[in-house]
């Protein structure tokens, strides 16, 4: 009778009643029961998820330009960081979704070629900015033309914020604000955010399918460590625990979408969770609430994942610009800006860092208009002449890296090995 009761006991708590949320953690979707990404797909790309990336970065740059106009606040745009947010979400999901086939613990030449192929995709570009800026930044510094001082904001650029940059260690702002990273590509501050969470990623990457558990608990000793920090000191102030947070979700809503979301991916599904993220996103921001700008950010990637691809002309122009995202994040600011900057102030008359009530509004939005144009321009032209041909020829020279050039089409993901497995990129 006492073993029928053990036995029962044994049928009732068996190892293989957790399966299921073994497998959910660890992305294994196969012994989950769940569609395959493969299946009926081999061709896809999540090609919605470089419109996001699309919108993201001409929302970044129209932020960026309001600055030039003495911070002309009444136009609101990205108020509640969901650009910077959504990017940190993406960035997390992107690199879920290409190690998936990463499954073998201790596996060195994956986490190796893991780890090369990000470096020769982020590093090269970068490096190419911060020269380009720091040329600038000394010019403007050393001329005696006003116009190329106020171009450039009078920074000082030293060495050691030079030397930093290369190797992505925070320092703060030249000028401004001390309690942020500071680089002299402005918006490269996101870079050292990505970096540490590269490494963390990497190190969960040995434990093979143990990397979803591992990942998460080291994003969350990162979080608690800048939380408990000592805040006169600039690294805990300069990272901030709802970076780490955003990484996290975006592992969490991989895990999600792996489990539910390829089922059926249609333009309605994809707009509804879309529409939802939108205004979930606007209540956020107008409640000042950062969960709830979070929470649209994770439906709008949602949605953007769900759809299928499209040939009409509109969206593969957004998906060219989602493509060269990462050349025109970078360049915005160094190259872009001060085209733009010059041409209004040689042949329009519209000078930069002027009172925003000294002009009209109309003028306000035709000069962003422009700029955004200008960046845009600048931002293809260096991702097709400059980004793709050296990326892809860095990738060529890695080892194990032979069909690594199929995977520069855009941002920092790339594609994963099996050839079944459909392609995603940053």
């Amino acid at each position: 009778m006492g073993n029928g009761r053990f036995n029962g006991c044994v049928r009732v708590f068996k190892p293989q009643a957790a399966r299921p949320l073994i497998t959910f953690m660890t992305g294994n979707l196969k012994s989950a029961g769940a569609t395959s990404p493969a299946e009926g797909q081999n061709k896809s790309m999540l090609e919605g998820i470089q419109y996001l990336r699309a919108a993201g970065c001409l929302i970044v740059v129209l932020f960026h330009s309001r600055h030039y106009f003495s911070e002309a606040k009444w136009v609101a745009i990205d108020t509640g960081g969901i650009s910077t947010l959504s990017f940190f979400v993406v960035s997390a999901f992107v690199l879920m979704y290409t190690t998936e086939h990463i499954t073998r613990a201790g596996d060195w030449r994956a986490v190796g070629d893991f780890i090369g192929k990000r470096l020769t995709r982020i590093v090269p570009l970068y490096w190419l900015a911060v020269l380009i800026a720091s040329s600038g930044y000394w010019i403007g510094w050393l001329s005696t033309s006003g116009s190329l001082k106020e171009l450039y904001w009078n920074w000082n650029p030293m060495l050691s914020s030079f030397i930093k940059d290369l190797f992505f260690i925070p320092h703060p702002h030249a000028v401004g604000i001390p309690e942020q990273i500071g680089p002299l590509v402005i918006p490269a501050w996101t870079l050292n955010y990505e970096m540490l969470y590269y490494a963390i990623f990497a190190l969960a990457l040995f434990s093979g399918r143990l990397r979803v558990p591992l990942a998460l608990a080291l994003l969350g000793i990162a979080c608690m460590a800048s939380l408990l920090a000592d805040r006169s000191v600039f690294l805990a102030r300069a990272y901030n625990w709802k970076a780490f947070l955003e990484f996290g979700l975006g592992i969490g809503l991989y895990l999600l979408w792996n489990r539910f979301g390829l089922r059926q991916r249609t333009v309605s599904r994809g707009f509804s969770f879309i529409i939802a993220g939108a205004l979930a996103t606007s209540l956020g921001t107008w409640a000042h609430s950062r969960f709830g700008v979070a929470t649209g950010a994770a439906l709008l990637i949602w949605g953007c994942a769900l759809l299928p691809g499209s040939r009409h002309w509109s969206l593969r122009f957004a998906r060219k610009i989602g493509d060269a995202s990462y050349s025109i994040y970078l360049f915005h600011t160094v190259v872009a800006f001060k085209l733009a900057f010059w041409c209004l102030d040689s042949f329009g008359n519209v000078r930069f860092r002027v009172d925003a009530g000294e002009l009209g509004k109309g003028v306000i939005l035709l000069a962003m208009g422009f700029v955004l144009v200008v960046s845009v321009t600048t931002g293809l032209a260096i991702y097709q002449w400059v980004e793709k041909p050296m990326v892809g020829w860095l990738l060529r020279k890695l080892p194990s890296s032979a069909s690594s050039s199929q995977a520069i089409q855009s941002g920092i993901g790339c594609r994963s090995p099996s050839a079944s497995q459909p392609r995603i990129t940053r």
